[in-house]
């Protein structure tokens, strides 16, 4: 039974006196595409990219006041919403609770099966990647610069190819101009696994560091003898 609001992709709203969702039969054929396109691309960004390349958009919603919305190209946080949406199963989620609806599932149960193991599969993958990289970059989301700003771990390769590993002020990153000469927007991150990092007063005193007192230059205040070892 619908509860009110906007249908989603593959439905309309219910007819007079009914609670029912109809099939739009043209979305549906969308929605199944999406669906079956996932798996052939095996993540969101690529389908993203794919869908947006062949022209197809998000539903389109017109008020009773005759105002339209929707009709964009559909963002990787909209599609995963889509592909987790138990609704094209035939299914109302209420309160966290999973009911049969009145409404025609427009997915097979195993099409659906298959793409949310693949969903988890890669949300998997992408927290194992975050974890390892918090491991070659420890204070990622610790370290500030004099302005305030976060320093970010970031890296670039020599002429041997070599990596050179930094941690970067988020404006730097984003392609802003050097602020004032001496204003430290850049520091080298030193991830051999034996080396040892001795920080020194004059460098510390430009960072402010969340594990610290949280005020400027806090970083300074006997710091001359922390080491970190860089794993």
């Amino acid at each position: 039974m619908w509860m009110g609001g906007r249908p989603p992709l593959g439905y309309d709203l219910p007819a007079k006196d009914s609670r029912k969702l109809e099939v739009n039969k043209g979305e549906a054929q969308i929605v199944r595409h999406i669906f079956k396109r996932y798996l052939e691309l095996g993540s969101v960004h690529a389908l993203e990219r794919d869908l947006t390349a062949n022209g197809y958009r998000s539903k389109i919603h017109v008020t009773k006041k005759g105002k339209t919305s929707g009709g964009q190209p559909f963002s990787r946080g909209a599609l995963f919403h889509l592909l987790r949406n138990r609704i094209f199963l035939g299914q109302i989620v209420h309160k966290d609770e999973v009911h049969d609806g009145q409404h025609d599932a427009i997915i097979e149960q195993d099409l659906f099966d298959r793409v949310q193991q693949q969903l988890t599969a890669n949300a998997r993958r992408v927290r194992k990647r975050s974890v390892t990289r918090m491991s070659k970059a420890p204070l990622t989301g610790k370290l500030f610069d004099a302005n305030g700003e976060p320093m970010s771990p970031t890296f670039s390769r020599g002429k041997s190819g070599k990596s050179y590993r930094y941690y970067v002020s988020a404006s730097l990153q984003q392609g802003a101009s050097p602020g004032a000469e001496g204003l430290v927007q850049r520091l080298p991150c030193l991830c051999h696994r034996t080396h040892r990092w001795k920080r020194r007063s004059a460098l510390a005193c430009q960072v402010r560091s969340r594990s610290g007192s949280g005020r400027k230059g806090a970083a300074c205040q006997g710091r001359d003898r922390h080491r970190t070892e860089w794993r």
